[in-house]
């Protein structure tokens, strides 16, 4: 087959461990992208990866952090109810 790449077990065992390490680092790995914000690795299911612009992500601390601080300056209200 064309474009396929074949990898030994203990190759791919030794890849999963140093990705491993460099995640517990707060290090992306080669091809994970990291939070445009504060930089942590993102995964999809740990920290969640949340489209923030033209090739920026962000995690989903950072994405309900802004949304939480646009509230704030433009808080929504039901009509006729001023703060």
């Amino acid at each position: 087959m064309l474009g396929v790449q074949t990898m030994k077990a203990s190759d791919f065992l030794k890849v999963v461990t140093d990705n491993l390490a460099l995640l517990s680092e707060k290090v992306a790995p080669p091809g994970v992208d990291s939070c445009s914000s504060c930089g942590i690795p993102l995964q999809e299911t740990v920290t969640g990866n949340r489209p923030y612009g033209p090739d920026q992500h962000v995690c989903s601390d950072c994405y309900f952090d802004e949304l939480g601080r646009e509230i704030e300056q433009h808080p929504i209200s039901s009509r006729g109810i001023t703060h």
